[in-house]
């Protein structure tokens, strides 16, 4: 009840049945109102107390209770007034996790093409892209040049890679993708983490064994750190509540430091699936002279699933082509 409502509650009299057919009415002023019977023909007032026709009084007993009760509802609760605003729903860590692990995305191919820039230390690299990736860890690469054909074929599955430079006639073979992929396209790659990431998915061990979870508001999005068993930060989730989408993942090293950043923006719905048309890689730090960044915004997204996928992420050896071993 506001100040008001009780402002109004303290200056109506208190009311009880008294004996026969008087009602005895006191108020703060302890003066008394008597309710006569019927036949009381005239108003008559004392010092201390004022006699009413019982018919009159209940008339204007009755349009004073329904003014008092018109503007304790206009007071109380028709005032106009600011709404509470309403608290997104924040849904439980593990279940978020779970969700962003996109159990509907394991087995299917994303395809479709790609405008990739790439800027690091080890250099720079732009190109329109055919592109298909496939959880956990396959990727295959075709850049698409305005005139004649791919400069580059590449793929990866697992810890394998392998390359095939047609203008050079060269094919190369690695088992060791991480260390070999920057050759190709310069930025490091931890490949496990990385693949899934680009099509908007965690990466695979996100919910290890001894892994604590804390998720709380910030600002407009939900956060969620996962902690190993010794209390120390291994990643960070930002999403929209309402949308279960992620807009942002860290993960850290063991001092602490940013390992790499991802960012994701515009998802779409691809056969009622979402998937990030842009997402964005930061390594090494903030933007500075030692960080690297991966800039990937897909078009014509697709999935796919099946037989037909099984030899897309191993490329096969051309006729003539003697192939090269990286380690």
């Amino acid at each position: 009840m506001n100040g008001l409502s009780a402002v109004f509650f303290s200056v109506i009299p208190t009311l009880r049945l008294a004996q026969g057919d008087k009602i005895l009415c006191r108020g703060k002023s302890r003066r008394s109102l008597h309710w006569a019977p019927e036949d009381a023909p005239t108003l008559e007032c004392g010092r201390n107390a004022c006699f009413f026709p019982s018919s009159h009084l209940r008339i204007f007993a009755s349009s004073i209770f329904s003014l008092l009760l018109c503007l304790l509802l206009l007071v109380s609760g028709c005032a106009p007034g600011r709404a509470a605003p309403i608290k997104p729903f924040l849904p439980p860590p593990p279940d978020v996790v779970e969700k962003l692990s996109r159990a509907d995305l394991r087995d299917k191919t994303l395809t479709g093409t790609a405008h990739m820039t790439v800027e690091s230390p080890e250099g720079f690299f732009s190109a329109n892209c055919a592109i298909a990736v496939r959880y956990p860890s396959s990727l295959r690469l075709e850049t698409m040049p305005p005139l004649g054909p791919p400069d580059l074929y590449l793929s990866l599955r697992g810890n394998s890679l392998k390359a095939f430079l047609p203008r050079k006639g060269e094919f190369y073979i690695s088992r060791d993708a991480e260390r070999s992929f920057p050759r190709f396209i310069p930025f490091s790659l931890n490949v496990k983490e990385i693949i899934p990431l680009l099509a908007g998915m965690l990466p695979p061990g996100t919910l290890a064994n001894r892994t604590a979870l804390r998720g709380e508001k910030e600002d407009l999005l939900y956060r969620i750190d996962t902690f190993s068993g010794e209390k120390k930060r291994l990643r960070s989730i930002w999403l929209e509540p309402a949308k279960i989408e992620m807009a942002r993942f860290e993960a850290f090293g063991s001092d602490g430091s940013i390992l790499y950043a991802v960012t994701f923006k515009d998802y779409r719905t691809v056969q009622k699936i979402a998937v990030p048309e842009r997402v964005e890689i930061l390594a090494g730090g903030d933007e500075g002279r030692d960080a690297s960044i991966i800039r990937i915004r897909y078009s014509d997204l697709q999935l796919s699933s099946g037989e037909e996928d099984k030899d897309l992420f191993d490329l096969e050896i051309p006729p003539g082509i003697k192939p090269v071993l990286l380690d």
